[in-house]
């Protein structure tokens, strides 16, 4: 999990969002993704199980991801 990589500029690689929570989820990772493929609304947690990149993530659009 890398957290941060927000694009600066149109001339970096842009953030291709995997999906969006709109309740309380949990998910499995089974590969490693940047946190801003993922997002969900203020409120919303979701609980992701990974291989890496533990902890806890205010995703875009001010929800929260936990990486266990």
């Amino acid at each position: 999990m890398r957290a941060g990589r927000q694009p600066q500029s149109f001339w970096q690689r842009p953030c291709f969002g995997i999906g969006t929570a709109t309740g309380d989820s949990t998910v499995t990772l089974g590969q490693t993704v940047d946190v801003c493929q993922i997002d969900a609304p203020a409120g919303v947690t979701i609980t992701a199980v990974a291989a890496d990149g533990q902890g806890t993530y205010t995703l875009a659009s001010g929800g929260t991801l936990i990486v266990e």
